[in-house]
């Protein structure tokens, strides 16, 4: 029982509070619970499994119950999964498994956004949806790269929509969450890029962009705290497409990150000395094992069913590993060419 709970914000289905600590007495949590999930910047938070909710959020739930009589229902569907094909690379595994999300991961400059505009490309041309690429890293709001190379590599634009947000709140609020800076009628999310035409594939790039700037520019004690928001974020995110896949149908989601590794730095080095042997320089860092490598708590991990490493291999030339999934530690090789990313023959 938690002596004080401070109701910030109510409505029919989200709360935000304030949560006395039991374990660090003089501190506090602000909790908001959605249907969707919650967040928290409890340490707890951070190792809890994918479905659950911390012990803070509970207590907000229990309080507004007994209180209030308001129930806020977690909204949790199983919408089954399906693999689709792309007419791109990653067919070489079986295409993009669509319903649940699959995480692609590697340093800076490995080919994680080429790859993703080469699949988006390739599959515009062959879906019957629209297909949603979500940029977080160039701040440009016309997106005029990502557009350049999907028509460099001849995708149909009329398939994509593209956006782009410089701010965390706005892609909250996107992927279902609440944005304090924007009245709820006013906000424009996936939901409403639904009503619009059937969703075909959804692609963040990158999901953990906005953590790793917090988290490089936030003093050691308070990492854990923005890790625990992240995840908390991360599980709205996924359980609000999941719930629109629930009410028209599974589409794939691709989610970027970057690596957790001085790799970046390395390749960076070779590219200023017009080095050849990347491959040498990075083969020892390469590993078959299940390493949480990427940028970002755990959750990132516990929400991607699929995952892919993503690693130069030489110049103008990528390696896939397939980390978890059904083809697990299954390899690729692909060049970087005009049309983009493409299968060694």
């Amino acid at each position: 029982m938690y002596e004080r709970i401070r109701i910030l914000e109510l409505g029919e289905d989200y709360v935000k509070a304030e949560v006395d600590s039991k374990s660090q007495p003089g501190k506090s949590h602000v909790v908001e619970v959605t249907r969707y999930g919650a967040v928290c910047d409890c340490r707890g938070a951070l190792n809890l499994k994918h479905r659950d909710i911390c012990v803070h959020a509970q207590a907000v739930l229990d309080y507004i119950s007994r209180n209030y009589g308001v129930k806020i229902a977690m909204e949790k569907h199983d919408v089954g999964s399906h693999y689709v094909r792309t007419g791109s690379f990653i067919d070489a595994f079986g295409g993009l498994l669509a319903g649940e999300p699959t995480l692609f991961y590697g340093p800076d400059g490995s080919g994680k956004t080429v790859s993703v505009l080469t699949i988006i490309a390739r599959y515009s041309n062959i879906c019957d949806g629209l297909i949603v690429y979500v940029n977080t890293e160039t701040g440009d709001p016309q997106n005029r790269y990502a557009r350049n190379v999907v028509k460099r590599f001849g995708g149909n634009l009329d398939k994509i929509e593209f956006l782009a947000f410089v701010e965390e709140s706005k892609l909250h609020a996107f992927l279902g969450g609440r944005s304090e800076e924007e009245k709820e009628r006013e906000r424009f999310t996936l939901k409403d890029v639904l009503k619009r035409d059937e969703i075909s594939l959804v692609a963040i790039d990158s999901v953990s962009r906005f953590y790793n700037s917090q988290v490089n520019n936030a003093p050691p004690p308070q990492r854990p705290g923005i890790a625990a928001k992240f995840a908390g974020k991360l599980g709205i995110w996924v359980r609000f497409m999941q719930d629109l896949m629930f009410r028209s149908r599974p589409f794939p989601v691709i989610l970027t990150a970057w690596m957790r590794s001085g790799i970046g730095d390395i390749l960076r080095e070779a590219e200023k000395k017009k080095e050849k042997k990347v491959e040498e320089d990075v083969k020892e860092m390469l590993s078959p094992q299940q390493l949480k490598e990427w940028t970002g708590p755990k959750a990132l991990g516990y929400w991607s069913k699929t995952i892919y490493k993503i690693m130069p291999a030489g110049v103008g030339r990528i390696q896939f590993t397939q980390i978890r999934g059904e083809q697990m530690m299954k390899q690729v090789y692909c060049r970087i060419t005009d049309r983009g990313v493409e299968l060694e023959q």
